[in-house]
Parts: C-alpha cells; sequence; structure tokens
C-alpha cells in the first residue's frame, strides 16, 4: 500500500483521529489537537462516545471493523463537542475521518477555530456562512415587520382619531343649528 506524504492527511482532515487496534488514540488532526487537547494516549471509549449509529460502540463491545464505512456522529467525552464523519482503514489503523458538527457561527470561537482550520473541500464554513446570512436576513426581515407594525399602529390610532373629529364636527354642526 502506498503510504500518505508527510502533512497530506492533516491538509485533508484536520480533525482526524487516528487509533490502533488496541483502540488506543495514536493522533488526531493539527484543528483538533488544538481545539480538543489530551486526546493522544486516550483509549476511544474513555475520549468518545458514539451517538450514531445507535448499535454501534467503541468500548469494544462491537469490533471496530463493523463501523467501516458508516457514517457516525461521535462526542468528545471532555468537551461535549460533536464530530461528524465516517470511520475508515489507513494502513492497519482506525481513521476517524470527521470534522466538526457546528451549528452557530458562536460555536467556532467556542471550540477556538477559525474557518481556515476547516479542509477546503468542508462544507461545515459554507454552511454557517449561509446561516449566518439567513440570521441577518432573518434580522433584517424582523426590523421591516417593526416598522410595518409601527406603521399599522400609527394609521390606526390616526383612523381612531379621524373618526373622533368626524364625530365632534358632527355634534358641532348639530349645536349651531
Amino acid at each position: 500500500m502506498n503510504r500518505l506524504p508527510p502533512g497530506l492527511l492533516d491538509q485533508l482532515l484536520p480533525f482526524h483521529i487516528i487509533a490502533n487496534k488496541d483502540r488506543v488514540i495514536e493522533s488526531t488532526g493539527p484543528a483538533l489537537s488544538r481545539s480538543a487537547p489530551g486526546l493522544v494516549n486516550s483509549t476511544l471509549d474513555t475520549a468518545i462516545q458514539v451517538d450514531q449509529p445507535l448499535w454501534f460502540a467503541v468500548d469494544g463491545s462491537v469490533p471496530l471493523d463493523d463501523g467501516l464505512g458508516r457514517g457516525l456522529q461521535l462526542t468528545l467525552k471532555r468537551t461535549g463537542h460533536r464530530l461528524r464523519g465516517q470511520l475508515a482503514m489507513l494502513e492497519d489503523k482506525y481513521l476517524f475521518a470527521v470534522t466538526v458538527a457546528i451549528s452557530e457561527p458562536d460555536q467556532l470561537a467556542e471550540w477556538g477555530l477559525l474557518i481556515s482550520d476547516f479542509a477546503p473541500e468542508d462544507a461545515g464554513p459554507d454552511l454557517l456562512m449561509l446561516h449566518q446570512v439567513r440570521s441577518f436576513a432573518e434580522q433584517d426581515l424582523q426590523s421591516t415587520v417593526a416598522a410595518l407594525r409601527s406603521a399599522l399602529d400609527a394609521n390606526h390610532q390616526l383612523r381612531t382619531t379621524e373618526a373622533q373629529l368626524a364625530a365632534d364636527l358632527q355634534v358641532a354642526a348639530d349645536v349651531r343649528l
């Protein structure tokens, strides 16, 4: 099997986890190492929890080979951060080819991450930007709705005042006659 050039895996999967057959984490991608230090030399069952699929576990109750090629959702036990991706074999090691599962732009700061920490092929930053654009559009829409409500309230007040004025004029006309 051809070996990957040094650093290529870190560029392609900056949040990866590599574990040996004994389920000990041997390395993590540079972005994951920085945002969740201390994973290396931990056992999988002390470091991560598998959220999906429900039948899969890293505690030894299920062979890791059963998870190969399947989509995974993981939670780092120490930080509570969520990861998503797949389990694959890389030479004789288990490769958790994962990325962070972030749904809010504020979570980047919580993780201590920058957009540049993501692989170029990772759709996560694009989704975050779309979410942020949607949030800005929603704020603008709420501002517009508030202005329209204010205009409707002013219109209602004007109609009420106009009706009162018409009634007062009618009373004044009746008094003159």
